[in-house]
């Protein structure tokens, strides 16, 4: 979980390092690497201020459940496209065969 906008706190359970293998603890701390370079806690704080403004209003709240979803699809394909080349320290990861990576589509460029 990363905290704070200005200067980034990166929070982690204590045990986490006993839970993990080593190259599952790099790719969490990648992902929440990702939400900061990205600025997610800035647009979530603006989204929850908006929220705030217009409660009563229901397309705020599918656009912030959006908002949310697609900051942590867009942390996912980072880190999965950071680590495509790497192989697999010991065994497949247990989300391995729901993730892969896609090919990213430029500015006017067709997905078929």
């Amino acid at each position: 979980m990363v905290l704070g906008i200005l200067r980034p706190l990166i929070v982690v359970p204590a045990d986490l390092v006993d839970r993990l293998r080593a190259d599952e603890v790099t790719m969490v701390l990648m992902n929440e690497l990702a939400h900061v370079r990205r600025c997610d806690n800035l647009w979530l704080l603006l989204q929850r201020l908006i929220r705030a403004i217009l409660f009563f209003h229901p397309a705020v709240w599918l656009c912030g459940r959006m908002l949310r979803r697609e900051s942590e699809q867009a942390c996912d394909d980072l880190v999965v496209c950071a680590t495509a080349a790497r192989k697999p320290t010991r065994g497949a990861s247990p989300w391995s065969p729901k993730v892969r990576p896609t090919r990213t589509l430029h500015q006017g460029e067709s997905p078929w």
